[in-house]
Parts: structure tokens; sequence; C-alpha cells
């Protein structure tokens, strides 16, 4: 009679022990109890990149959520399975899908070939990588530029390199460019709109001139 009580005391204190382990976990972190629709909405109000790039390697839980395609669009050339949501394997397909306001992220790596996509929507076009010159944008010779924008957009963390042509074409509305490497034989930028400049590197380089400058506010 002695052992059963002794066992049932033990089993009510393995009990509590877990209740009270779960309950201290919940407290610790009450954000985790928000349902996904919640914390995806939460994670839409994060600049892309660091902070939602960031929340990605938190749990399998928030890398799940803060990729999910409702808050951006992913360009990987290296994803063999093109049915997963969200995820192309170039920027052209990229932006024909992207809906107005979307972020489109190119992974870092590699060289993505970008000649005359025209961006006919404000969209915001980010870098994968932690400097700009780990994800280069290459225009192709005989193309006026890599990208031509006729909507208000963002461009960011990236490198674009054009050798004959212009790197970027700006037709319509407003242009940011924040923290990019332009390298050009021509020009960076042909604008006709509204052109804000913020820590761009721009690189001249014809036969053997070579020479940049550095842009951090206009």
């Amino acid at each position: 009679m002695e052992v059963k009580i002794e066992e049932q005391e033990e089993e009510n204190g393995r009990k509590w022990r877990r209740k009270k382990k779960s309950l201290t976990s919940a407290s610790l972190c009450p954000i985790n109890n928000l349902d996904d629709g919640c914390l995806m909405h939460i994670f839409s109000f994060l600049s892309p990149i660091p902070d939602r790039y960031n929340t990605a390697l938190v749990c399998h839980r928030w890398c799940y959520l803060a990729c999910h395609p409702r808050l951006w669009l992913r360009v990987d050339r290296s994803v063999k399975d093109l049915s997963e949501p969200g995820v192309f394997p170039n920027i052209e397909t990229a932006v024909t899908a992207a809906r107005p306001g979307d972020t489109i992220l190119i992974a870092a790596g590699g060289i993505h070939h970008a000649s005359n996509i025209q961006i006919k929507k404000p969209l915001c076009l980010i870098g994968g990588g932690e400097l700009p010159d780990e994800t280069t944008l290459i225009c192709s010779r005989g193309s006026d530029s890599a990208l031509e924008f006729l909507s208000t957009c963002k461009l960011a963390n990236l490198t674009v390199k054009a050798e004959l042509g212009c790197c970027l074409l700006h037709r319509k509305g407003r242009l940011t460019i924040d923290g990019c490497i332009l390298q050009c034989g021509a020009k960076a930028v042909s604008t006709s709109g509204d052109l804000e400049l913020q820590r761009v590197r721009v690189i001249y380089a014809r036969t053997s001139l070579l020479f940049w400058f550095d842009v951090e506010h206009q």
C-alpha cells in the first residue's frame, strides 16, 4: 500500500513538473502563442533585410512564416522543385508573377542574368547576401539595360553589371537605390523620373580605364 502511494506521488510530481515547464516556456515566449496569421502579419511590418531575414533563423515555424510567399517571392537558380510556391528560377518570371507592393529576394551566389526586364508595378528587389557583391545581375551585350523601371520601385543590396548599355533605365515613378554597386561601360542610371541614391557605388569601366565614386545620399 505504501509503495502504491509513493508511486502515485511520484507520478503527480512528474505531471506537475511537466506542466510547470510548459507554463514557464509559454510565459517566456508569449509571441509563440499567436496563430500563424497573426505572426505573419507582424512579420510583414519588418524590413525584409535584415530583420525579416533574421526571423527565419529563430526556429522551423518562424522560418516557414518568414519565407512565406505572402511576404516575399524568391529567385533561386539552385531550386529544382519549381512547384514550391513563391520560388522562381529567374528574375523575369518572379517579376511577372509578383503583385504590386511585393518584395522579391534574389538569392546570393552565382550570377543572375537580367536583360531589358520591364517592371511596371511597385516592387522591391533585394539581394539575399550580406554584401551587395554577393548577388550579381549581369546585363548581356546588345541590351539597353538590365532592368527598366516604369513604376515606383526600390533596389537594394545588389550589384548590377552592364558592359555596354545602362545598368538601369528609369522611366517613371520614384526609384530608390540603396546599398548597391553599379558597374557600367556607359551610364549607371538613365533616369527621367524621381531618383534617390543611398550608399551607392558606381564603377565605370571601359577598356583599360577603371574608376569609381561613391554616393552616400542624394
